[in-house]
């Protein structure tokens, strides 16, 4: 049996599915991107959903339309981000939820599918006053 060899992308690619309400399955891949990757960009949203017992939200905002994800570590200063792989710490003070309504600035990356969403905040700062942050570190 002669077989042909199949050309393959340059680049791999990842893919989701989106399910419409009729039933209807689209695969939706990386190359259907239609904005260009714009990673670590900051913006300006509000958030449109917050559920506080499962720590995680929605940013409505121009720059990502649908809707961006965001989950209560995006809350957490640059400090904790930056000694996770570090030992261990113990995090304090600060703010852990949002209001709906509420005014934020956040950086995000985009995301093929985040829980229905194509947009992921990597930092999330309320506009308000916060409480300072207690952050202690210590050897695991």
């Amino acid at each position: 049996m002669d077989t042909e060899p199949v050309e393959q992308a340059s680049r791999p690619t990842s893919g989701a599915g989106d399910i419409a309400p009729d039933g209807t399955i689209t695969e939706i891949t990386d190359v259907d991107w239609e904005e260009p990757v714009r990673v670590g960009t900051w913006s300006v949203g509000v958030v449109s959903v917050w559920n506080g017992e499962e720590s995680w939200g929605v940013i409505d905002s121009e720059d990502t339309p649908g809707g961006c994800w965001a989950f209560f570590s995006a809350l957490h200063p640059d400090e904790v981000v930056d000694s996770r792989s570090v030992g261990g710490f113990s995090i304090g003070g600060g703010v852990s939820n949002l209001e709906v309504g509420e005014q934020v600035d956040f950086e995000w990356e985009p995301a093929i599918d985040q829980d229905g969403y194509r947009f992921r905040a990597i930092k999330l700062r309320p506009r308000r006053e916060i409480p300072p942050w207690r952050i202690e570190r210590f050897e695991s």
